[in-house]
């Protein structure tokens, strides 16, 4: 191997030579092409500048010809070949084609000749461009001039002939004596002379110079032959070492290259001897490794498998999660998809018990043996104990995954050893199940092979578990919160028999109370009645407390969305809070601006009241002396919203800041002082807050003990343009009215409590109106049936028929469809009121009712347009 290791370098290094020298020897092949092109151009100019030469003799002989034949045959033809020639030679017409060879005597008489071709050039300048050297080219000068000298006699025998004499045969004769005389042909021969020399001298150079470039041409078609051999034995000594690096020849190493390509454990590929380090050698080291990395891939393949299945199986659970309608059904479809989706052999959940013995009991599994396995083992999650130091006990114990590859050689498993053989176990995990942060059991999976768990695994499988603990948690949160809503539902089905059963007595107390009134004959019955209806007041006061809170926690509070004026809000609160102010020497004030007072809002102005009520409520009780003012200001508004600013302010006892939060909490007020002193429940506020926010508004307080207090309220609301009708302001006189107005009307009062029809009958009766009574829903419908009624007075819960039940039949009875009825009952949730609406009342008044509120309802129903 490192014989042909260091071979790779110098082979490396000889293929660089030989490629250089291939390229040197291109080069020297191009300059030897050039060396060639060189010779065959001096050849080519030696033959261009000896043409000229003789195209210069050439053509002074054909002028000499041309203007001895002009003269003796008077031919104008001959002069114009003559003055063509001239032409040609001097440039100023373009020389024919085959110019070079003997023209002139091949023109026929009708001057039929091939064409001029090219530029015109004279001779002179064709000669320099063939490259003369100046001696030369001053000898074909002289000749030139010379034989332009001669022109001159040549031309002076031509005018001598067209001379206008009559003497034409002597002056012909004259003429041919000026062209053969010895003076003529001297000057002939003295044009030959210099193109004699100019064509020994044009020899002599034009020799040498074809002469240099054959030697030229030589010597580099030498180099380039020592080259060539160079080559060839540079390609040899490559193709040498080539062997030796390659361990064979390429035909080798190619069937080599084929064999591993068509399957690498098909065989292993011959190594040649000697050749270590060689390509065949490598080759048989890559097939080697091939084999090695197939292993490998088919090792991934299986665990990528695993890991798939493994993901499925992860996606499968997280499915039953979602569809598990119990702890039992998840934890049994989870043990079967890991059997059948993940392929393990068996799987089981235990969860820990607290027992002396601290084991973990068995709650759900599959697989094959399942059931036999943990019939016969005990497993618990106590250090202490051989059986406690299993996968599941340790990681119940610890939290933690406990990891087991070799079930049978493991001593940790050695108290399950002949369990685990019959059943197969080889490798085992056992995956704690936190629920809460606390442990409370495990999931232990068996698998048929060893080190069947790799760490990839591992991760989903401890999610697997993280899912099922958020699952069995789930589960566990929804079972509690199906309790704390059942007994909700109980509590608010108490809270609603108990509001019946306090609304009941309360309404014929009150309302008894406020017949005796109208009746005392002395001033000190009269204070006395009036006392009992003042504690029964606030005794209902304390009942509809409690019960709004109620409601409010759970989410059972109903808003209404009606439309009403700001006045309408602070008239009511100044009918019910005046009377209270003035009985104990306070001046109460109004500060609101009559703009204000007529915005048109919508809300639910009866809980608005409710707030404002308690908060003036409140100052008046706290107040000794001075006076108690309520504010109304618009801090914002826009076409369609307004936030309004309502505050009581009084000048009475104050608060202390540390206790202003205090104020607002259920059942509790700034000390407990107050309580003894002042009374109440502590629930008006916390109430009022509650209702604010519902509204989507603010209650706070700013004070200083002994300085007054300032209760705001700040709301948003929306607003109506001008014109909207809004809630009528509550009628304090509707009794009068009724009177006045509907005295006679005849009125049903349906009601099984005989306090309650007393106090309603003799209620009705005081107003003018006659009454039939009914003392369930049965006489009722057949009073109906019999009577048509301006009003009928509806109670909800009666024996044999109640009150829906009724109202129903009565909707059907012919004349009935639109006849007033109220509801007048001591079921006061906003439910119960909607039933009643559903049912077909068109009203609902709570037991126990004011008569104010009484009248005032019987007033708006009686005075309704009938449709």
């Amino acid at each position: 191997m490192p014989s042909a290791q260091g071979a790779l370098p110098r082979f490396s290094s000889h293929i660089w030579l030989t490629l250089g020298l291939f390229v040197v020897m291109v080069m020297t092949f191009v300059v030897y092409v050039r060396a060639e092109k060189q010779v065959d151009r001096a050849n080519e100019l030696r033959q261009q500048s000896f043409q000229l030469a003789e195209e210069l003799r050439q053509s002074s002989d054909d002028l000499t010809r041309m203007v001895r034949t002009y003269v003796v045959t008077g031919n104008p033809l001959y002069k114009a070949h003559y003055q063509e020639i001239l032409d040609i030679r001097d440039g100023r017409r373009a020389r024919p084609a085959n110019y070079e060879n003997i023209y002139w005597d091949l023109v026929l008489a009708d001057d039929h000749r091939p064409r001029s071709r090219g530029e015109a050039v004279p001779l002179l300048s064709l000669m320099r461009r063939a490259g003369v050297s100046d001696e030369e080219f001053a000898k074909l000068q002289e000749a030139k001039t010379k034989s332009d000298a001669l022109t001159r006699t040549e031309i002076a025998a031509i005018t001598l002939i067209e001379a206008d004499t009559p003497d034409l045969a002597a002056r012909r004769e004259r003429a041919i004596a000026m062209l053969y005389d010895a003076a003529y042909h001297r000057a002939k021969a003295g044009i030959m002379t210099p193109i004699g020399e100019f064509e020994k001298m044009l020899d002599q150079r034009t020799l040498e110079d074809v002469q240099a470039a054959q030697d030229q041409a030589i010597q580099v078609r030498s180099a380039f032959g020592l080259m060539l051999i160079l080559l060839v034995a540079l390609v040899h000594s490559v193709h040498r070492r080539q062997k030796k690096i390659l361990g064979g020849s390429a035909l080798e190493v190619y069937t080599a290259i084929a064999e591993l390509g068509r399957s690498p454990s098909r065989g292993p590929l011959p190594r040649p001897a000697g050749a270590e380090g060689s390509v065949l050698d490598r080759l048989a080291d890559t097939q080697e490794r091939l084999c090695q990395l197939d292993q490998e891939r088919s090792d991934s393949v299986r665990e990528q498998f695993r890991l798939n299945r493994a993901l499925r199986l992860l996606g499968d659970c997280n499915l039953a999660l979602f569809s598990a309608q119990s702890e039992a059904q998840l934890l049994s479809d989870v043990c079967r998809l890991i059997v059948e989706t993940g392929g393990y052999q068996m799987v089981w959940v235990g969860l820990r018990e607290q027992d002396e013995g601290r084991s973990v009991r068995p709650v759900a599994q599959f697989g094959e043996h399942a059931d036999e396995y943990l019939s016969n083992i005990r497993v618990s999650w106590d250090e202490a104990l051989p059986i406690g130091r299993g996968p599941t006990g340790t990681a119940v114990r610890t939290g933690t995954t406990q990891l087991i590859q070799h079930f049978q050689t493991n001593p940790r498993m050695a108290p399950w050893h002949d369990q685990g053989s019959r059943a197969g176990f080889r490798s085992s995990i056992g995956l704690p199940l936190n629920v809460s942060r606390s442990t409370i059991g495990a999931l232990t999976l068996y698998a048929a092979d060893r080190d069947m768990f790799n760490p990839q695994e591992v991760v989903l499988l401890e999610e697997l578990a993280r899912n099922l603990s958020f699952g069995i948690e789930t589960l566990r949160t929804r079972d509690q919160r199906e309790a704390a809503e059942a007994a909700s539902r109980a509590k608010s089905m108490f809270l609603a028999n108990m509001s019946h059963e306090l609304r009941t007595p309360m309404n014929a107390i009150l309302g008894l109370t406020s017949l005796a009134l109208r009746d005392a004959a002395t001033p000190r019955l009269r204070d006395r009645l009036a006392k009992i209806s003042q504690a029964s007041r606030h005794l209902l006061q304390v009942i509809n407390d409690i019960l709004d809170l109620s409601k409010i926690e759970a989410d059972r509070l109903v808003l209404e969305h009606m439309p009403f004026t700001v006045r309408d809000v602070m008239d009511s609160l100044l009918a019910l809070i005046d009377r209270q102010a003035k009985d104990k020497g306070l001046q109460l004030h109004i500060d609101m601006a009559p703009a204000l007072g007529e915005l048109r809002c919508q809300g639910d102005p009866l809980r608005i009241g409710q707030i404002l009520l308690n908060l003036a409520s409140n100052a008046v009780k706290f107040t000794e002396q001075g006076s108690v003012t309520i504010g109304v200001h618009c801090i914002e508004q826009t076409t369609e919203h307004a936030r309004l600013r309502f505050s009581v302010t009084d000048t009475g006892i104050g608060i202390a800041p540390e206790d202003h939060e205090r104020l607002f909490k259920a059942f509790e007020q700034a000390d407990g002082s107050m309580t003894r002193k002042y009374g109440g429940t502590g629930l008006g506020l916390a109430i009022s807050r509650r209702l604010a926010h519902l509204m989507g508004g603010l209650l706070g307080v700013d004070s200083r003990t002994g300085e007054g207090s300032t209760f705001w309220l700040v709301l948003p609301l929306d607003t109506l343009a001008e014109g909207s009708t809004a809630v009528p302001v509550p009628n304090h006189d509707a009794e009068a009215q009724i009177r006045a107005g509907y005295a006679g009307a005849r009125v049903m009062l349906v009601e099984d409590e005989p306090v309650t029809q007393e106090v309603a009958r003799e209620m009705l009766e005081e107003a003018g109106l006659c009454i039939d009574l009914a003392a369930d829903g049965e006489q009722a419908v057949a009073l109906a049936g019999a009577t048509a009624y301006a009003l009928i007075l509806m109670d909800m819960q009666m024996p044999r028929l109640n009150g829906l039940d009724a109202t129903r039949a009565i909707r059907r009875l012919p004349g009935h469809g639109s006849t007033p009825i109220i509801a007048m009952t001591a079921n006061a949730f906003d439910e119960d009121r909607q039933r009643c609406l559903e049912a077909g009342m068109n009203d609902h008044l709570a037991k126990p009712v004011e008569p104010a509120a009484l009248y005032a309802a019987v007033l708006r129903w009686l005075s309704a347009p009938k449709p």
